[in-house]
């Protein structure tokens, strides 16, 4: 009775082989100098394994297993391989093992017969090939055929071009396999015959309910299985074939091919030698600011023939080379070397050991020759702050180590170094709990700075900025009242400690009963002293308030409020009429006093003697004035972009350009044809207005602008008026030669009988 398996591998020729699992991981090279070794055991699946790019002189040693139950053993083949760094299936064959229609070794083992259950399967042949396919294997070694049931034959051994024949008992013995075909399978003694062996399979032995026959043992060709017995006594089954072993010759050389070797699963040992290779290259250090370097050169075996001319310097240049060593370890001394990167590179082929190598040049790592120190600096920290932590911050021109509190020198009452924190070349350095109204310094000790060849800097300690510790708002103080409790157009003034910023005319507020106030702020000194000056209020108490946060100091304090003294805003009365001019005998008809005379006023004062006012033949009335006080206002359509108001008092010494004579030379008549008392209480628009003429000298005016201007106004005359000018410097600057003009009209309750106020102020807003 012939088993599945048998009865597969006689139909397909011994083609049916165990199938490949997972690839095995590859054992490790064991190297002694230049030679290596890697030894492949048996895993029951195969090895896939690549030469190193270097190696030479790969061989092999390849063993097949021994069939079971005491089988025949397996052959052994060696030899040279000439496949360069071609990848490797490794194939390790299986022992055979015993029992009832048990299976044979890995890669190509014939089936045990079925019987008693002491019956040997073949084993499995060792191979090495390019691929999993049969037809690439290169070097075969043949496993042994397994023993027959009971006291049956034993099996043939392996190896050799044909494998060995098992021993016959009743049943008869497989037959060895051959270069060219597998071995025959045995006749029984009852039961069923053994298996032909095939292309890399052994037979099955036959099988009986008494003995089966030995499997046939694997190989390039696998051997035949036994024959089965049915007979109880006597010498019982046949054992199996060994297999036959196989290289291929256009691939392999030097070949040993040696049959019956192995016992046990088999083997596969690849040797090969390396060429002189550069083990390790290099300094202690890549960098360094020392003028001479030490390298160390080793090898993966001894070597003769290196020198000095065996190196190529690039980069930096040396003045000299010395070599020191033997065999596998050298030192090379290089001397006097300049500052810059060193590439050393130890040529090709410089050297020889099993062969001339190394087979590619080998640069060391490159040094960094470095005499130069780094170059420290300091980015400026703000000049005040009133936060709890500061921060110095310090940059150098490489890399440095690590710095650390004591690298510091810290001065400013309850500081202390915090963190430092070091980014590429940048370090911060925190300090924290400095109390208020502090001077906080930090320096750099000398020698603290290190970059990575061992330079230092700074040479002396370095400053790395200061800053005021400033917590503590400015404090701002009203004075006292520019005018006094009283006043027409109040102002103030308001001082601070220290200077102050962002402060603007918004950041004051009229807490005062008067409305409409409009103000105004001009700096008297820079940063710390302010003038806020009123104008428009209506009458009532002024009174300003500087809001909270409305500036801050230099660290960046913001402000409390502060409230000013209140001063009374009060109404600016009227001047006193003009005296009457006593008239003269030769005069004409009586006038009004204020109409018929030519008197001399001035602004805000009594009247002069009648001695001082008495008409002149040639010139009408004048006014003598100096300014006062200089507000701004917006201009008008048709008037100057902006206009300006001059109070004219009692004579003061005139400033360069400023008018100093006003002659009105076309009102008299005009004031006169209204007769005293027909003037209006209130403005009348609708009446005919003034029209009037006069000449305005200038004092010392700016070439090449004129010493003189005219100007010419219209409006309309009631009981108390004025007439409001634009101010007379900027006439002389700007070469006005005539104006027009406006009235402002102001309600006095004085001169209610009907005298005359007039030319209490003088403006002109008008065009050339």
């Amino acid at each position: 009775m012939f088993s599945a398996a048998s009865i597969l591998a006689i139909l397909f020729g011994g083609l049916l082989i165990p199938s490949s699992r997972a690839v095995s991981a590859n054992p490790t090279a064991v190297c002694v100098g230049a030679n290596c070794t890697v030894t492949f055991g048996y895993s029951g699946d195969y090895y896939l394994w690549t030469p190193p790019a270097n190696a030479q002189n790969l061989a092999f040693d390849v063993l097949g297993a021994q069939g079971g139950r005491s089988g025949g053993l397996g052959g052994r083949v060696t030899g040279a391989l000439l496949t360069g760094n071609t990848p490797l299936f490794i194939y390790v064959g299986g022992a055979g093992a015993q029992g009832s229609g048990v299976a044979g070794g890995f890669n190509g083992g014939g089936t045990a017969g079925a019987g008693r259950g002491d019956e040997g399967s073949g084993g499995g042949a060792s191979d090495i090939r390019t691929s999993t396919a049969l037809a690439s294997r290169l070097v075969v070694a043949a496993g042994g055929g397994g023993s027959g049931g009971y006291s049956g034959g034993t099996g043939g051994f392996g190896g050799g071009t044909s494998g060995g024949a098992g021993t016959s008992g009743q049943g008869q013995a497989g037959s060895g396999a051959t270069a060219s075909s597998g071995g025959n399978g045995g006749f029984p003694n009852g039961g069923s015959w053994g298996g032909n062996g095939g292309l890399g399979i052994g037979g099955a032995g036959g099988s009986s309910s008494v003995s089966g026959g030995g499997g046939g043992g694997g190989g390039y060709y696998g051997g035949g299985g036994g024959g089965a017995d049915v007979d109880s006594c006597c010498s019982n089954a046949g054992g199996g074939g060994g297999g036959s072993s196989w290289v291929d010759s256009t691939k392999t050389s030097s070949v040993t091919n040696t049959a019956g070797y192995r016992s046990g699963a088999g083997m596969v040992i690849i040797s090969y030698s390396l060429p002189p290779e550069v083990a390790s290259f290099g300094a202690a250090a890549t960098t360094s600011k020392l003028a001479d370097q030490t390298l160390n050169l080793n090898f993966n075996q001894s070597v003769t023939g290196l020198s000095t001319s065996d190196f190529l310097l690039t980069g930096a240049t040396c003045s000299s080379l010395n070599l020191t060593g033997s065999n596998a370890s050298y030192n090379l001394a290089l001397v006097g070397c300049s500052e810059g990167d060193l590439q050393v590179t130890l040529v090709a082929n410089s050297v020889t050991g099993s062969s001339a190598g190394p087979a590619q040049a080998f640069s060391a790592a490159a040094i960094k020759i470095d005499y130069t120190a780094p170059v420290v600096a300091y980015v400026a920290p703000p000049e005040f702050t009133n936060q709890q932590l500061l921060h110095f911050e310090l940059q150098s021109s490489e890399p440095i180590s690590q710095l650390e509190a004591a690298d510091f020198e810290l001065s400013g009452v309850d500081c202390s170094i915090g963190a430092i924190t070091s980014v590429d070349n940048r370090t911060v350095v925190e300090v924290a709990g400095c109390a208020d109204s502090q001077m906080v310094t930090l320096q750099l000790k000398a020698g603290s700075a290190v970059d990575a060849a061992g330079n230092t800097a700074p040479n002396s300690a370095q400053s790395l900025g200061q800053v005021f510790v400033d917590r503590t708002a400015a404090a701002a103080t009203f004075a006292t009242p520019i005018s006094a409790s009283t006043s027409a157009e109040p102002s103030f003034e308001i001082a601070f400690d220290e200077a102050v910023y962002e402060l603007t005319v918004a950041d004051f507020e009229q807490r005062g009963s008067a409305t409409n106030c409009q103000l105004l702020l001009a700096e008297v000194v820079p940063n710390r002293e302010f003038e806020i000056r009123t104008s428009g209020c209506s009458l009532g108490s002024v009174q300003l308030a500087l809001l909270a946060q409305s500036y801050v100091d230099a660290a960046g304090n913001s402000s409390t409020e502060v409230i000013s003294a209140s001063i009374e805003k009060i109404a600016v009365p009227a001047p006193p009429a003009a005296a009457p001019v006593t008239e003269t005998p030769t005069a004409g008809p009586p006038v009004a006093a204020p109409i018929s005379a030519e008197p001399q006023l001035t602004t805000n004062q009594a009247p002069n003697s009648a001695a001082e006012t008495q008409p002149t033949a040639t010139t009408g009335p004048t006014v003598s004035a100096s300014p006062e006080s200089t507000l701004k206002e917006p201009g008008a359509s048709g008037e100057l972009g902006s206009s300006t108001t001059q109070k004219f008092n009692a004579p003061k010494p005139a400033a360069p350009g400023l008018a100093t004579e006003i002659k009105l030379e076309s009102l008299n008549s005009q004031i006169a044809a209204l007769g005293n008392g027909d003037v209006p209480e209130a403005i009348d628009e609708s009446a005919e207005p003034l029209v009037a003429t006069g000449q305005i000298e200038l004092d010392n005016p700016t070439e090449p602008k004129p010493s003189s201007a005219a100007f010419s106004f219209t409006g309309w005359l009631y009981q108390s008026w004025q007439i409001i000018t634009f101010g007379a410097a900027l006439l002389a600057v700007i070469g006005i030669g005539t104006a027009n003009s406006i009235l402002k009209r102001r309600r006095s309750s004085q001169n209610t009988s009907g005298g005359l106020d007039f030319l209490n102020q003088l403006r002109i807003a008008g065009n050339n």
